[in-house]
């Protein structure tokens, strides 16, 4: 019995004995046995199920939305980046969807923002040839329930160096033989020394019928003008003479500004009165007589008509005064008619491109300028006709 007893008590001492050692490299002593709640595994991750961060809701938050970069000159080009932070427990999405903003927007379709993280969102705006104030706009698409777009702006005002207003000069329809003026005020942003050291004209062919004088802006004149530091006005008289049809002129001002020493402004406008000019070939718009560019050997030859109306109709008198180039060109006037009740004079004016021609270019660039054929007349309104005569011939 004895022997029994003593050998069920060497098996429980083992057990407890083995026991201890094997706990040990779990970190636990003999005496300090983890519960069976301590020991369960984590349990593994399901496929597709949402992580603790995506359960959360986003909030997004813009440091700054709408950002002024005050004046800057015209073709200038300037970027602001915007700082777009997450301050939700989920995570920020943006996206951008298109936008009507004049500026470019830095490239990104989808963007995902963590809790406590940022992004930067650039916004790019070059002033080109717009003038005055400003503000471009882009939107924004997000996830955040409680703010679903935002919206990015950048503002301020686009100045220059030297300008005109107007920029150009019009005059839709000026009546032949008749004198007309425009004004124009030169304006400077930066320098309130501003000086005028030249004023010209562009095209000397009709630079006789237009006079330019300037003199200084008024302190009033100045302060009506945004920014204006100091400036000219500039009094443009057009005298009666030039050719029927439409004109184009350009006034040079050349100015002691070490960057924009020269302003350019254009002066156009159409000389009307009671003559016009139709027929095969003829555009209108340029007064020029289109040929093209003509085989060797093939000539042309077209009739074109001097209309006339108005109380100088009946007495009428047309001569060609010059023909160009004369070798090549000729023209020759027919005899007046009536047309409809009377009340209109036709007269047919034949304009030919010898068939013997040489190699010619006269297509009315600035290398080849185009033909003409100067017509002088009677009449108060169009004492002088010029009418273009365009073409080439090809080399034989």
């Amino acid at each position: 019995m004895k022997i029994w007893l003593w050998a069920f008590l060497a098996i429980v001492i083992g057990g407890a004995i083995g026991g201890a050692y094997a706990l040990r490299p779990l970190g636990f002593s003999a005496g300090e046995l983890p519960s069976p709640q301590a020991v369960v595994p984590p349990r593994p991750a399901v496929p597709g199920e949402a992580s603790p961060e995506t359960k959360g809701i986003p909030r997004v938050v813009v440091e700054q939305e709408v950002f002024d970069f005050g004046t800057m000159d015209a073709k200038e080009e300037k970027k602001h980046a915007f700082v777009i932070r997450n301050e939700g427990n989920g995570l920020l999405e943006i996206e951008n969807q298109g936008t009507s903003c004049k500026c470019a927007m830095s490239d990104f379709t989808t963007r995902t923002i963590g809790p406590g993280k940022s992004t930067k969102i650039t916004l790019t705006w070059t002033a080109k040839e717009y003038f005055g104030p400003y503000e471009q706009r882009a939107t924004i698409h997000t996830n955040d329930p409680e703010q679903p777009k935002i919206t990015l702006a950048v503002k301020g005002r686009v100045t220059a160096a030297l300008r005109s207003s107007p920029p150009e000069v019009v005059f839709s329809e000026m009546p032949a033989g008749h004198q007309v003026k425009s004004k124009v005020h030169v304006f400077a942003y930066r320098s309130d020394e501003l000086t005028l050291t030249d004023v010209s004209l562009e095209d000397a062919s009709t630079a006789e019928y237009f006079d330019v004088t300037s003199s200084r802006l008024s302190a009033e004149q100045l302060a009506a003008e945004k920014d204006a530091k100091s400036g000219y006005e500039l009094a443009i008289a057009i005298k009666p003479g030039l050719p029927l049809g439409r004109f184009r002129q350009t006034i040079l001002v050349d100015t002691n500004l070490p960057k924009d020493a020269r302003l350019e402004i254009p002066i156009k406008g159409k000389v009307v009165s009671d003559f016009s000019i139709v027929g095969r070939d003829w555009n209108e718009e340029r007064q020029t007589l289109s040929l093209g560019i003509l085989p060797p050997g093939e000539g042309a030859d077209r009739t074109l008509f001097l209309v006339v109306r108005g109380r100088y109709h009946r007495s009428i008198d047309v001569e060609v005064a010059e023909v160009f180039p004369p070798e090549l060109l000729t023209a020759e006037l027919g005899e007046p008619t009536g047309v409809g009740s009377g009340s209109v004079a036709r007269i047919p004016l034949r304009i030919r491109v010898a068939k013997e021609s040489g190699p010619a270019n006269y297509l009315g660039s600035r290398q080849a300028p185009a033909g003409h054929v100067i017509l002088n007349t009677n009449h108060p309104q169009a004492p002088r006709i010029k009418a273009l005569v365009s073409f080439a011939v090809e080399g034989g």
